[in-house]
C-alpha cells in the first residue's frame, strides 16, 4: 500500500505582479477563512503557512485581535509556521542575510509557540550549497524544496544533501512542484483520477511506499472540502491510504523502515534546469536593486554591527531593536521574486522604499555611534580630532577617504606622537554649516567652512578599533596635491597600468613579472529575454568597444593615481534596430582606473548613461589563463563551477526547461587560475559572470541587463510559456545614469594561495574616518565617560574571514562569526584579546546557544582549532 501524504499549504508571494498591500488585502481574507476552517474541522489536522513568519506580522498588524487564535492553533500543532522570516532567495543574498532570516523567523515563531523544524524552500530559483550547514546551525536537519534537482544528482526524491563542511540534512524534493495537488475537484471520481496520475509519477522517484502531494498554490485559499475528499478517496481506493500530513510526518514515515545510510548523498549547489526553471538572468536584472541590497548588507555586517559592538564594549548601549528593524526591511526584499527582480515596476518601487528605510537607519546608527565615541575622547592641545576606524579583526594600513570641515585654508595631519601624516586633497568647496546644524541659523549667525575631501595615509590602525589623528595649522604655504598629465600610465609598488588607444588597459604585475594586455573591453548584445531570463534575439548584433576615439586623462597624487578613460559606444536603440544592424544611440562610458599607495588591487569605477532598450552590457577581461573551471564566492566560501556545462549537448533532445548556459551568480568575486597564476575580478554589488572565449580565458562581467517585461514566451534560451506574466516593465530597461565599481587582482598561485577572498573582503571594507565637530543635526548630552585615543577589541590571527561581530541577541555577551573561505581544511588560528578581556569563551550554534567552552591559552588568547572547508563558526565572549 502507498501512503499518500496530502500536505495543505499556501505559497504566499508577498509581492510579485501585484504589490504587497494588494496581497495583504487577500491575506486578511485568507487568514480569517483559514482560522475558521481549522477551528471548526478537527479532521483538518495541519496547514503549512509557507514556512515564512512574516505572514503573521503582516496579518496581525491589521488584525491584532486574532493573535490568541493563532497561538492556540500553533501550540496544538495544527497551524505550522516558520522557520524562515521570508521565503529567501539563496544565491543572490549574503550568508549573514540567510542566517538573520532564520534567526528572526524562528524568534517570531516562538511568540506563537513553536516553529517547523524543516527548511522549507518551495520556490527559490536554485539551492545554495551552504543550505545544509546553515540549517544544521539552527538545529534543523530536514529540507523540502522544488527547483534545481535532476537525475544527474540522484534519481530519487529523497536523499542526503551535504555541504562542503560535511553538514548533512535529509532532503525531500518535490519533483512535480509545490502546486501539483492544488484545487482538487470536489467530484470524488475526478479527484481520484487526477490524484492517481500524480501518485504514479511520484512513485517513480520515491524511495519508499510514501509519496508527498502538496495541496496548495500561489495565494491559494484553504481547500475547505479536503477532509471530505480524503475520507471518500480512502473508501474507493484500496491501493492507497490518503492522509492529511506535514513534512515532519512525511520524513518520519520515509525513515521508518529505511536507514539514512541507504540514501544517495548529493553535494553542492542544485541548479539544474531540466524539470524546473532556474532563470539564468535574475542575477543581473535591475542591477540598481542588487547593488543597493549588497551595499546595505555590507554596511550592516562590516560597519554598523562592528562599530556598535566596539561602542558597546566601551560602555554605550546596543540598540538591538533598530538593528532588527533594518535587517527586517531588507529581508522583506529578499523574497525570491523580489530580490530576483522579476516583479512589476510598482513592486520595485516598494522595494526601493524599504531599502531607503533600512539605509537611513544604518547610516544614522553608524554616524551617531562614531560621534559618541569621538566626543568621549578628551580634546587636547594637539589639534582637531580625526578618528580612523578599522572594522576588520587585524591591524591595517592603507589609504582612507575622509571629509573634513575646517576654517583652515591649509593644514597638516599628525599622529599622537606628532609625526606628520601624508594626505591628498581630492576636492574642496565652501558650505553653509547652518544647513548642517540649524542652531547656527537660529542664533542669527552665519558660519561657512571649507568642506574638503581628502585621502589619508593611515598606518597601523588597531584591529576592530580606532586611532586618533589631529588636524593642525600648516604654516609652510600652499602645496599642490595632484597633477594632471597626458601620460597613459599609472603605478604603485605592485602594478603599472597603461591605457591603450582603444580604451583597454594593460597590467604589469611587478611582483610576479607578469603582463596582461587588452583588458576592459565593453561588449553590448541584444537581450530578447525578460526579467527572469537572458535570451539573445534571433538576429543578434554584438558590438564591442574600441571603434571610437577615446579621451584620456592621467591624474597623479601622492596617495592615488588615476587613469580617466572616456569613450562612446554606438548601439542599436532597440531590438528592431539590432536586427537591421543599425546603431542610432550613443552610450557614453567613463572609466576611472585608480591605484592607491600600497594597494594590492586595482580599482575600477565605470559610469554609463544607458539610452538603449533590450540589451545586455558586459565588460570583458581576457586573462590569457586557459581554464575548465572558474572559482567564485558563495555564502561563506568558494565554489568551483564548470565553464562549459556538458548538459548543453542534450538539453534540447531531453526537453530541458531552459538552456543550461554557464551564467553564474557570485557574492563578490570570480577567479581564474592555472595553479601557478591567477586573475580575479572583485565586484561591489555586481552579481553575474560568465567565462567565455575559445580557451575559456575571458571573464565576462554582466554590468546590467535592459529588458521590458516581467515575462515573455518562446525565448531561445527558455522555450514555451512565459515565466510570470507578460506585463511591461519600462523601469527595468535601466535607462539613465548607472555606476559600477570593481577591482582587479592578479595573484600568484590558486584562489586560496592568492588570498583572493581576503583581498575581496578588504576591498569591500575600507577603513572609515570621523571628524569630531560641534556642528550636528541632532543635539546629544555630553558624554560623561572618557575614552582612550586608541582602542582595539580583538585580533584574529587566521586566514579565516570575519563574517560579523555583534552583541548577542539574548545576553550581555559578544558574538563573533568567522568562516573558512577555502575548499580545504585549515588551522583556524587564534583570537587575541587586546584592550577588552573576557571570562568565558564559547563556541555557539547559529541560534547563539553554547555548544562548548574553549580553554584560553593564556588570559589574552584562545585557539580556534581546525576549520572544515567553507565552515562557519560562531563564538561567544562573556
Amino acid at each position: 500500500m502507498t501512503f499518500v501524504h496530502i500536505i495543505p499549504h499556501t505559497h504566499w508571494d508577498r509581492e510579485w505582479y501585484f504589490t504587497f498591500e494588494q496581497a495583504r488585502v487577500m491575506l486578511v481574507y485568507f487568514m480569517d477563512e483559514l482560522l475558521e476552517v481549522l477551528e471548526k474541522d478537527d479532521e483538518f489536522k495541519y496547514f503549512i503557512l509557507d514556512g515564512q513568519a512574516v505572514i503573521l506580522e503582516d496579518y496581525l498588524e491589521v488584525n491584532p485581535q486574532n493573535k490568541e487564535r493563532i497561538i492556540n492553533l500553533v501550540k496544538s500543532g495544527r497551524l505550522i509556521i516558520g522557520p524562515w522570516y521570508t521565503q529567501t532567495d539563496e544565491l543572490l543574498v549574503s550568508g549573514e542575510s540567510i542566517i538573520r532570516n532564520l534567526y528572526y523567523g524562528i524568534s517570531k515563531c516562538k511568540e506563537f509557540g513553536d516553529y517547523m523544524k524543516v527548511g522549507y524552500l518551495p520556490d527559490s530559483f536554485g539551492q545554495s550549497a551552504q543550505i545544509p550547514q546553515l540549517l544544521r546551525g539552527f538545529g534543523i536537519d530536514k529540507v523540502v524544496f522544488w527547483r534545481g534537482l535532476s537525475e544527474r544528482h540522484t534519481k530519487y526524491s529523497e536523499f542526503i544533501w551535504k555541504s562542503p563542511d560535511g553538514s548533512e540534512v535529509f532532503a525531500v524534493n518535490m519533483p512535480l512542484g509545490y502546486a501539483v495537488g492544488k484545487y482538487l475537484p470536489h467530484d470524488v471520481k475526478k479527484a481520484h483520477e487526477r490524484v492517481s496520475n500524480i501518485i504514479q509519477q511520484l512513485k517513480q522517484k520515491a524511495t519508499t511506499q510514501n509519496v508527498l502531494i502538496p495541496n496548495g498554490h500561489d495565494q491559494m485559499p484553504v481547500q475547505k472540502d479536503l477532509t471530505y475528499l480524503l475520507s471518500e478517496l480512502n473508501k474507493i481506493d484500496s491501493e492507497n491510504r490518503y492522509l492529511i500530513s506535514n513534512f515532519d510526518e512525511y520524513v518520519d514515515s520515509v525513515l521508518e523502515n529505511k536507514e539514512k545510510e541507504e540514501f544517495d548523498v548529493v553535494e553542492g549547489e542544485l541548479t539544474h534546469q531540466k524539470y524546473m526553471r532556474i532563470h539564468r538572468g535574475i542575477y543581473s536584472t535591475r542591477y540598481d536593486l542588487k547593488k543597493t541590497n549588497f551595499y546595505i548588507e555590507n554596511l550592516l555586517t562590516n560597519y554598523v554591527e562592528p562599530i556598535l559592538t566596539i561602542a558597546y564594549t566601551l560602555g554605550f548601549p546596543y540598540p538591538h531593536g533598530l538593528v532588527e528593524k533594518a535587517w527586517k526591511e531588507i529581508l522583506k526584499n529578499h523574497a525570491h521574486d523580489s530580490i530576483c527582480s522579476c516583479c512589476t515596476d510598482n513592486v520595485h518601487k516598494d522595494m526601493e522604499a524599504r531599502f531607503k528605510q533600512a539605509l537611513e537607519i544604518c547610516t544614522s546608527l553608524l554616524e551617531l555611534n562614531l560621534r559618541k565615541i569621538s566626543e568621549a575622547i578628551p580634546s587636547n592641545e594637539k589639534g582637531e580630532q580625526l578618528l580612523i576606524f578599522n572594522t576588520l579583526p587585524y591591524l591595517r594600513s592603507g589609504v582612507v577617504k575622509s571629509t573634513l570641515y575646517t576654517d583652515k585654508e591649509d593644514f597638516e595631519i599628525i599622529d599622537e606622537k606628532g609625526g606628520k601624516i601624508c594626505y591628498q586633497v581630492i576636492s574642496k568647496r565652501v558650505i553653509d554649516m547652518g544647513k548642517k546644524d540649524r542652531r547656527i541659523a537660529a542664533r542669527g549667525e552665519k558660519l561657512f567652512l571649507n568642506e574638503i575631501e581628502i585621502l589619508v595615509d593611515a598606518q597601523q590602525v588597531p584591529a576592530l578599533g580606532y586611532k586618533t589623528l589631529y588636524i593642525v595649522p600648516f604654516e609652510g604655504g600652499k602645496k599642490e596635491d595632484i597633477e594632471i598629465k597626458s601620460n597613459n600610465a599609472i603605478e604603485n609598488e605592485y602594478y603599472k597600468v597603461s591605457a591603450n588607444d582603444d580604451g583597454t588597459i594593460d597590467i604589469h604585475d611587478k611582483i610576479n613579472d607578469k603582463h596582461m594586455k587588452g583588458l576592459l573591453v565593453f561588449e553590448d548584445s541584444g537581450d530578447a529575454g525578460d526579467e527572469y531570463n537572458y535570451s539573445p534575439p534571433k538576429k543578434d548584433y554584438v558590438i564591442k568597444s574600441g571603434e571610437n576615439d577615446i579621451l584620456l586623462k592621467t591624474i597623479y597624487g601622492n596617495l592615488r593615481q588615476e587613469l580617466v578613460i572616456e569613450q562612446v559606444l554606438n548601439v542599436p536603440k532597440d531590438l528592431e534596430e539590432r536586427g537591421k544592424k543599425l546603431h542610432s544611440v550613443e552610450i557614453p562610458i567613463k572609466t576611472v582606473v585608480s591605484l592607491d599607495k600600497g594597494s594590492k588591487f586595482i580599482s575600477v569605477k565605470i559610469n554609463i548613461t544607458n539610452k538603449a532598450c533590450d540589451h545586455r552590457l558586459r565588460v570583458l577581461f581576457k586573462t590569457g589563463i586557459k581554464s575548465e573551471v572558474s572559482f567564485a564566492d558563495q555564502q561563506f566560501g568558494i565554489i568551483a563551477r564548470k565553464n562549459r556545462l556538458p548538459e548543453l549537448e542534450v538539453w534540447e533532445s531531453e526537453n530541458w526547461q531552459e538552456k543550461p548556459v554557464s551564467i553564474y551568480p557570485m557574492q563578490s568575486f570570480v577567479d581564474l587560475h592555472d595553479g601557478k597564476y591567477g586573475f580575479s575580478v572583485v565586484t561591489n554589488g555586481i552579481k553575474e559572470y560568465e567565462i567565455i572565449g575559445e580557451d575559456f580565458d575571458t571573464i565576462a562581467i554582466t554590468l546590467f541587463r535592459s529588458v521590458g517585461y516581467v515575462g515573455r514566451s518562446d525565448l531561445l534560451y527558455r522555450p514555451g510559456r512565459p515565466s510570470g506574466v507578460e506585463i511591461e516593465t519600462p523601469d527595468s530597461q535601466m535607462l539613465g545614469d548607472l555606476e559600477f565599481e570593481l577591482a582587479l587582482y592578479p595573484h600568484k598561485g590558486d584562489t586560496v594561495y592568492g588570498l583572493v577572498p581576503q583581498v575581496a573582503k578588504e576591498y569591500l571594507t575600507p577603513m572609515i574616518s570621523y571628524q569630531k565637530l560641534p556642528y550636528n543635526v541632532f543635539v546629544i548630552n555630553e558624554e560623561q565617560q572618557q575614552l582612550p585615543s586608541r582602542y582595539s577589541l580583538l585580533n584574529l590571527v587566521s586566514t579565516a574571514i570575519m563574517s560579523t561581530i555583534k552583541k548577542s541577541e539574548k545576553e550581555d555577551s559578544i558574538i563573533l562569526r568567522i568562516y573558512n573561505p577555502s575548499l580545504q581544511k585549515i588551522d583556524g588560528g587564534e583570537i587575541c584579546f587586546v584592550d577588552k578581556k573576557y571570562d568565558g569563551i564559547y563556541v555557539t550554534d547559529l541560534k547563539e546557544d553554547n555548544i562548548r567552552q574553549l580553554s584560553k591559552k593564556d588570559k589574552d588568547s584562545v585557539d580556534i582549532g581546525e576549520l572544515q572547508p567553507c565552515q562557519v563558526m560562531s563564538f561567544k565572549f562573556v
